[in-house]
């Protein structure tokens, strides 16, 4: 079985508002009516975002992980 977490340390918690971040914490990028989580993915790096989960491409960022999956505007997911 393949760990997506494999080498993460210190992760804590799952967040789509990028002021929210805290270092090691999962960023997802929510595309909604009026926003669009993605424009956030640097700001989200810069606060220590460890794992970014888009629905689109990015670019890469050293040290961090990128899982693309579609995302519902409702927030849910299938990540497995």
């Amino acid at each position: 079985m393949y760990n997506i977490f494999y080498g993460v340390k210190n992760m804590f918690n799952i967040k789509a508002n990028s002021q929210r971040v805290e270092p090691g914490d999962i960023f997802v990028a929510i595309k909604g009516h009026t926003v669009d989580g993605h424009k956030f993915v640097e700001d989200a790096v810069k606060r220590g975002a460890k794992i970014l989960v888009v629905s689109e491409d990015i670019p890469e960022y050293e040290g961090v992980k990128v899982i693309k999956q579609k995302i519902h505007k409702n927030g849910y997911m299938h990540i497995f």
